[in-house]
Order: structure tokens, then C-alpha cells, then sequence
């Protein structure tokens, strides 16, 4: 369908160590599909096969992995199938995009993570912040008829990550936009603390209306199927009071001193996670601007927030994305 050089791009074979290959021709060192899928428990010996025998799994090129210390090499059309942007950011250097998508990777595990089993998690007492700017943000908000509920989101102090509950008195119970979680993962607290008052005004224009495309009811969770909503803009199908409890603590604001000292912590969640970080340099060969994706197996992909037969439905299954031949069969019956 597309030329050569078109065909080559979307194919990463430009970039370092790429091999089109099926994943059990590999000789070197290589992150299994399976070790991808480790949590997709409802698919079948003959649903993974079929995935390794797609054509989006045969194109593989080389990661580093922080943990090991040592080149593997990633199936990397597949990677991006079932992470979309996750784990993508830029930074003045390797390292700060390398933390950068990381903690943008932890924001959405523990988005997750909370709101899907309805887990009840720490309630931060504001009056135990002292930090005049967050202190500012929230009064902003509380101006607004906006209730706030800071949240501890670290998982029992696994991850660098808090949370806002933002509850629009504005706006009409039961609708979308009228409880909203919003993450923020920093290794200085207080910064992903100020990242989610921030990013709670990204794409609106007031507190005072809901945005008209999300101006709909939330369902009840037995008729949820999907987070995707959660996955792009941080509102949920469902109802989200459960936030509302859990015990009241005091705030502690825990900052690591430079930027390798984050990278070592980075390295002892993933062993907690008993996983991986692989990350691959996405870096403008012209532009020279440092961008990479991080790849953290079991935590990084976004799965979890999508219908649980993506990856095996006829239309959405990885053998189904390739619609080329579809494509020529009808361009030829033009001429035929």
C-alpha cells in the first residue's frame, strides 16, 4: 500500500538494531511477548501465538535496559499498539526524559489501579502543606465552588505519586465531569502535587459548565466495559465517591537531590515490581532533541483501561491493523 521508504519508517527500520523477525527466530536478547502480556490472564496459548505470528510482532528493535545493563531488543510495533503514548516524553537529556515518562507511566498505573477495584486510599490534610503556591491553587479552586480532596496515591508508598479530588459543585451530580481524579508522579512531591491543579484546566476554559462533548451521565460499573475515557483525559464512566473516604494523614513532601538519584529509585520500583525498564531512544537523528519511550513490562501498557478482548476481536486484534492488502484488493478492482 504505501512505498518502500513510507513501508520503512513506520517499521522503526530506521532506527538502532532493527530485525524483522518472529520472535522465535530471535537470537539475541529479547523481551518475550508473553512477559508482555503477563497480565492479560484471559488469553489463550492460541491467542498469544497468533499475536507472535502477526505481522506488527515481527519488527524489533534495540532498548537499553537500566535494570540489566544491557541492550534487549523490543518488539517495537507491538510496543506501541498497546501503549499509545504512554511512556513518552522528552527532556533536555536522555535522563530527564527518561524520568519524565516514567513518572508519566506511574501517574496512569495508579489511575488504574485505584479507580478500577474501587480502592480506598489516604485522605492528605491540606492544613499539613506548606507550600504557599499549592496553597494559592487551592484556594483558586475552593473560589470556583470547586471542593478539593487531596489524595494519597503512592500505593502504600510504592510509587512518588498523590492525587486530587476535584468534586465541580457547578455542575450537576452524576454527570462526567463533576468528580474528577487527577495523578501527579514527581520525584518532588510537591511538584506533582502542583501538576495536578495544573492539568485539571488543560482543554477547558471555565469551572462553570461542563466541556459539552462530556456533558453526559456516568453508568453504573456494572455496565462499564472500558476506561478510556480515564486513559485520555482522567474522567471516569463511573461513580468515583468512594475517594471521598479514607483515613486523614498528614502530608510529607519527599524530594530526591539530582537526577541520577531518581534514575536509582526508578531502578528499585521496577525490582519491587519484580520487572523491567527498557527504554528506547526516539531522538530526532536532525533535531537532536532527546526523546524516549520507557518500557516498564506490566505496569506501562495500557490494557488495562481497554476492552478485555482488544487484542483477540476481530476488528481490533493485531492481525486486523494491517489493512493493506484490503486496501489493493479494492484500488485493483478500479483497473480490473
Amino acid at each position: 500500500l504505501y512505498s518502500q521508504d513510507t513501508s520503512s519508517f513506520l517499521n522503526f527500520e530506521w532506527m538502532e538494531g532493527y530485525v524483522n523477525a518472529h520472535q522465535d527466530d530471535l537470537q539475541e536478547n529479547h523481551i518475550r511477548i508473553e512477559d508482555l502480556l503477563a497480565n492479560e490472564r484471559h488469553l489463550t496459548d492460541e491467542d498469544v501465538e497468533a499475536i507472535k505470528n502477526s505481522r506488527m510482532a515481527r519488527h524489533w528493535i534495540d532498548g537499553f535496559s537500566i535494570i540489566h545493563g544491557k541492550t534487549i531488543k523490543i518488539p517495537v510495533n507491538f510496543v506501541t499498539y498497546i501503549h499509545a503514548s504512554n511512556g513518552i516524553a522528552a527532556g533536555n537529556t536522555l535522563e530527564e526524559a527518561l524520568i519524565q515518562a516514567s513518572c508519566e507511566i506511574f501517574e496512569r498505573h495508579v489511575q488504574i489501579q485505584t479507580i478500577k477495584p474501587e480502592k480506598t486510599v489516604p485522605t492528605i490534610n491540606p492544613n499539613s502543606i506548606n507550600n504557599s503556591l499549592i496553597g494559592d491553587m487551592i484556594k483558586f479552586y475552593q473560589k470556583k465552588n470547586v471542593e478539593i480532596m487531596i489524595k494519597d496515591l503512592s500505593l502504600d508508598g510504592l510509587l512518588p505519586c498523590i492525587g486530587v479530588l476535584f468534586i465541580n459543585h457547578n455542575l450537576t451530580p452524576g454527570r462526567l465531569e463533576h468528580k474528577i481524579l487527577i495523578p501527579g508522579s514527581c520525584f518532588n512531591l510537591d511538584e506533582g502535587l502542583t501538576r495536578c491543579f495544573t492539568e485539571s484546566m488543560q482543554g477547558r476554559e471555565t469551572l462553570s459548565i461542563p466541556r459539552p462533548q462530556l456533558d453526559k451521565p456516568i453508568v453504573h460499573k456494572s455496565r462499564v466495559n472500558n476506561f478510556y475515557l480515564l486513559m485520555k483525559c482522567s474522567i471516569s464512566p463511573k461513580d468515583i465517591s468512594f475517594l471521598e473516604q479514607g483515613e486523614v494523614k498528614d502530608y510529607s513532601n519527599h524530594k530526591i537531590k539530582d537526577v541520577f538519584g531518581e534514575m536509582e529509585e526508578i531502578k528499585k520500583i521496577c525490582k519491587r515490581f519484580d520487572t523491567d525498564c527498557i527504554v528506547l531512544n526516539y531522538t530526532h537523528p536532525k533535531l537532536n532533541f532527546p526523546v524516549v519511550r520507557v518500557v516498564i513490562p506490566k505496569v506501562s501498557d495500557f490494557l488495562s483501561f481497554l476492552n478485555q478482548d482488544i487484542l483477540i476481536s476481530d476488528e481490533t486484534k493485531p492481525d486486523s491493523t494491517w489493512r493493506g492488502a484490503r486496501f489493493k484488493n479494492i484500488m485493483q478492482s478500479f483497473f480490473a
